[in-house]
């Protein structure tokens, strides 16, 4: 289990989360890094896209990124949420 396993996102969490897929960072480092689960990142993607906090631009596709398939994405964030 991970140290932040049930614990809530922040919006400070939110933002390094998109700048990690910014910066192309694979979904595993991205869980060590916020000390959680692949799956709960991928819960959170999903979260944000849903939200329109999170665009994903090519070449990946959401599917691809919540599975884990491409290490290739990008994003930008909705301007409202900064």
């Amino acid at each position: 289990m991970s140290l932040r396993s049930g614990q809530t996102w922040s919006g400070s969490e939110d933002d390094d989360l998109i700048e990690n897929l910014e910066s192309q960072c694979c979904l595993n480092e991205i869980a060590r890094l916020h000390q959680r689960t692949a799956s709960a990142v991928r819960s959170r993607i999903a979260y944000l896209y849903e939200t329109g906090k999170l665009y994903v631009i090519a070449p990946a596709t959401l599917d691809e990124l919540i599975s884990g398939r491409s290490r290739q994405t990008g994003s930008k964030r909705d301007a409202r949420s900064r």
